[in-house]
């Protein structure tokens, strides 16, 4: 896994947008000239950045994890073009995310190997587009990923020399992982992962991300 290099700006504004529904596991930062899409955790890890930033752990040890095929759904920050959108989310492939762990806020790496995307939706004002993804995480990851709380696991690609909060502020769009691939009775692969994915879940489970009907 590389890690990805992009230019950035910087936030000048510290008006924050209270979450408009407390039910919802996403909402938005008012910054400068753009808002930004948060969830939950991340808003508190923002907040409380200076006094307590999170403890970013070592990158994930490849050889020693095995492969997850995992749904979801990637949401594009307001503002942000979909225009060949798909193609953009396959480019990252082969570089790493980050989430963090609500247990003991650390922030752990996500080796992404591969997408398969679907037609982007909307929902409202936000466009997501469906993936089945296959990653390798630690544990606490994965299963959270599989664990039906009703929360994601909530993603990014991981920018070389940003720290955590930065690259927060900074970013496209989340990867947003609420299932895993459970079903499939051999070992995935890099050859055979396709085989495993749904694409009726991957659309389910990307509608679930912000309660989207139909």
């Amino acid at each position: 896994m590389s890690y990805a290099m992009v230019n950035w700006f910087t936030m000048r504004s510290t008006n924050q947008s209270f979450f408009e529904r407390f039910n919802m596991q996403y909402a938005l930062l008012d910054g400068f000239e753009r808002k930004f899409l948060l969830d939950a955790l991340e808003f508190g890890v923002l907040k409380d950045w200076k006094e307590n930033p999170v403890k970013e752990l070592p990158d994930i040890d490849e050889s020693a994890h095995p492969f997850h095929v995992c749904y979801g759904g990637y949401l594009l920050n307001p503002g942000v073009s979909d225009s060949d959108i798909s193609r953009k989310i396959k480019d990252q492939t082969g570089f790493w995310l980050a989430a963090i762990d609500d247990t003991r806020m650390d922030c752990h790496s996500i080796a992404y190997y591969d997408i398969h995307t679907l037609p982007l939706i909307s929902c409202g004002h936000q466009k997501i587009v469906p993936f089945a993804a296959l990653i390798k995480a630690d544990e606490c990851i994965i299963s959270k990923i599989s664990s039906y709380s009703g929360f994601a696991v909530t993603a990014f690609l991981r920018i070389k020399d940003q720290d955590i909060a930065t690259n927060i502020l900074n970013r496209e769009g989340i990867f947003a992982f609420n299932g895993c691939e459970r079903r499939f009775r051999h070992p995935v692969s890099e050859d055979n992962w396709q085989q495993a994915v749904s694409e009726e879940r991957a659309i389910r489970c990307a509608k679930r991300l912000i309660q989207c009907k139909g």
